[in-house]
């Protein structure tokens, strides 16, 4: 299954430069900024950028998930190819169609994830939607590849008993879960597995060389995720009991060995705890939770006593999003966002090193992605508002920084600037959001688009987002606001979202809208909301209650019925429901749902969603067009056959850019 493809690499320069740290006082070096590609140039700030064609925007990363072997010999990552995700392998430095090793996509399952198991091989995941006509649901396949790509093995063969049966593979649904990776033991990782479908997950000891395993778990009932202690033994499972309204939680006493129910589970099942792994100490446990003052930070969590022993790591204005642990169980990076993505190393080598590049790239942000400090070889990634990848190789050894590729083909000097801008709702709650003006159209009476984000228990950055800048160089101005309910500022603020789908969450959509207008950024009558999964259903909602102040809605794999969402939707952790967490007080299910108000919706509406969509189905777009359809002949529903709720592969990237370009030009260029 190896193949080569002649590509079109997109290596941009290498560099030869003294490196500063804290061990290697030495001089700065100048490097260039980016590159400009055939078919654009450079452009100043004033001036208009030419329109970049749409394939652009759509492709797929060239770049992505980049990471080295555990030796530094070889590097890999996922780039687009014909449309489709696939990993690429060759060794450290520039690659070529000889040395080049390509790994494809399996019929309409895409790689999800890759990760080097040893120096020799690689375990890949596969994602793909079921084939069942009535219900959509995610499936996972893994396997071990070799380097060279030509040796593949299933990591989730059947047991003994299911080829008795004539298995020729697991059934489970989720073949990718790994537990441990074992870098002590790199023939070997560990992996929990529902391999029969009962409902209940076991862990194997697998040999990715051959694919053979032994049971290094068995299942119990009610499991079906477990956790390992920092000594690679199973200490902890979890899992919902026959009626999925409750949770059963066991735990392995260190002292005895016995599995045991854990009676108090507050702390576990609230939804802003986030369990981590164990310390070294089986009995204590890090976890994600708040403080005080509602922010998430990293803490100590003591199982027994159901209580937190220690506050570790908190930062003073965000929420701490994860940590990054080493082979050793310590602490390697802090992951958070404020405006843009931050990862901070905990050791001070890599910190300086980091401050050094960034002097040496500036104008962005700088993350060590990867690094063998053995060999002194160190991957990092440029990126920007205007940059979504750009990475290098630092070998210490050669000095030598080296370019290995850029994300995307766009050059960021066309594309437009982003700036935070703080909004205030009607009862005065401050929302962070992002505003980006078009490059070169001046910033007075612009048409616009609203772009609530999906989630909606997420949040939307400066980070180079292709939908946005598709729209700025399209000449819209485009406002994304983490109204209440957002994630990342904090519990209390995330938790203002509860049960204010379609009010509190909704006006503050609706105050970041007036606000373009107060501040006369937005012409009053070219405003379009466009959003996606959650943000179409905002979209749709914003169309119904206020008919007036939108001038058309698109909604992308969007909720629009929440009577159907609530029926089908697995109940939140103690057993409380959607409905018990969505719907506003005093309020029904069909008051606060755009299918049931669709009536009400006057602006032209466009509804595109993939059928396959195993998050949002495709009936909740399909139901409401046929309520539309006959309110407004210029309402539309556009559909994808083979694509997700994420539209990942370009074909369907492409289609949206180009049906939201035609609409809103239809709609807004007046």
């Amino acid at each position: 299954m190896s193949m080569h493809i002649r590509h079109s690499f997109r290596i941009l320069y290498t560099v030869t430069l003294t490196v500063a740290c804290s061990m290697l006082p030495l001089p700065e070096v100048a490097l260039p900024s980016g590159t400009a590609y055939a078919d654009e140039t450079a452009v100043s700030a004033e001036a208009k950028p030419p329109k970049i064609p749409a394939k652009l925007f759509a492709e797929l990363p060239s770049l992505q998930q980049i990471e080295m072997s555990p030796d530094a010999e070889h590097i890999s990552y996922i780039t687009p190819h014909e449309g489709r995700k696939h990993l690429f392998i060759h060794p450290r430095g520039v690659a070529t169609v000889d040395n080049l090793v390509v790994i494809p996509p399996i019929r309409d399952a895409d790689i999800a994830w890759f990760t080097w198991a040893n120096n020799d091989q690689l375990l890949i995941s596969y994602r793909f939607t079921s084939d069942d006509p009535f219900v959509k649901y995610v499936r996972t396949a893994m396997f071990s590849v070799s380097k060279d790509g030509k040796e593949w093995v299933d990591m989730a063969k059947p047991d003994r008993e299911q080829r008795k049966r004539g298995y020729t593979t697991s059934p489970a649904q989720f073949k990718d879960r790994v537990l441990s990776h074992l870098r002590d033991d790199p023939d070997h990782i560990l992996q929990q597995i529902d391999s029969d479908r009962d409902g209940d997950a076991e862990i194997r000891k697998v040999n990715v060389r051959n694919g053979k395993f032994k049971r290094y778990q068995a299942s119990r009932g009610a499991i079906q995720h477990w956790w390992l202690d920092a000594q690679k033994e199973p200490r902890m499972g979890w899992g919902y009991r026959d009626d999925n309204k409750t949770r059963r939680y066991i735990y392995k006493d260190p002292d005895t060995d016995d599995w045991d129910n854990i009676e108090d589970t507050s702390y576990l099942e609230a939804s802003n705890f986030q369990f981590l792994r164990f310390t070294n100490d089986p009995r204590l446990a890090y976890a994600l939770a708040p403080n005080s003052e509602g922010r998430m930070g990293l803490v100590k969590y003591d199982i027994r006593k159901a209580e937190i022993t220690e506050e570790v790591f908190f930062l003073e204005d965000v929420d701490l999003a994860n940590v990054q642990f080493d082979n050793n169980n310590e602490i390697k990076a802090y992951v958070y966002t404020d405006d843009v993505y931050r990862r901070v190393m905990t050791n001070k080598f890599l910190n300086a090193l980091i401050k050094k590049v960034y002097s040496l790239l500036p104008g962005g942000d700088i993350t060590l992605v990867d690094y063998n400090q053995e060999k002194q070889i160190y991957l990092f990634r440029f990126s920007s508002p205007q940059e979504e990848g750009e990475y290098y190789v630092l070998d210490m050894k050669t000095k030598g920084l080296t370019s290995i590729g850029t994300a995307t083909r766009v050059n960021r000097s066309v594309l437009s600037d982003v700036q935070r801008v703080d909004i205030a709702a009607r009862d005065g709650l401050v929302m962070p959001s992002y505003l980006t003006l078009p490059k070169g159209y001046g910033d007075k009476n612009l048409p616009t688009v609203i772009m609530p984000h999906g989630g909606p228990h997420a949040r939307d950055t400066m980070d180079y987002d292709y939908w946005v800048q598709f729209l700025a160089n399209r000449g819209f101005a485009v406002l994304q606001p983490n109204f209440r309910g957002s994630s990342g500022y904090g519990a209390a603020y995330e938790n203002m979202g509860k049960n204010e789908w379609g009010r509190k969450m909704q006006q503050d959509v609706t105050d970041a809208t007036r606000w373009m207008i107060d501040n006369g950024y937005a012409d009053p009558d070219r405003i379009c909301i466009v959003g996606a999964s959650y943000g179409g259903y905002a979209a749709l909602m914003g169309a119904a209650q206020e008919p007036d102040l939108y001038a058309c809605a698109v909604s992308i794999n969007g909720v629009a019925n929440l009577e159907r969402m609530i029926r089908n939707a697995r109940k939140f952790i103690g057993g409380k429901s959607y409905r018990e967490t969505i719907i506003p007080d005093g309020m029904d299910a069909e008051d606060v749902s755009p299918y049931h108000q669709a009536d009400k919706i006057k602006a032209p509406v466009l509804l595109i969603h993939a059928k396959d969509d195993p998050v949002v189905p495709y009936i909740h777009s399909d139901e409401i067009y046929k309520r539309l359809r006959d309110q407004n002949p210029q309402n539309k529903l556009i559909t994808f056959d083979h694509a997700d709720h994420f539209l990942d592969n370009e074909e369907s990237r492409l289609a949206t850019l180009e049906a939201l370009e035609a609409f809103l030009t239809e709609q807004l260029i007046k």
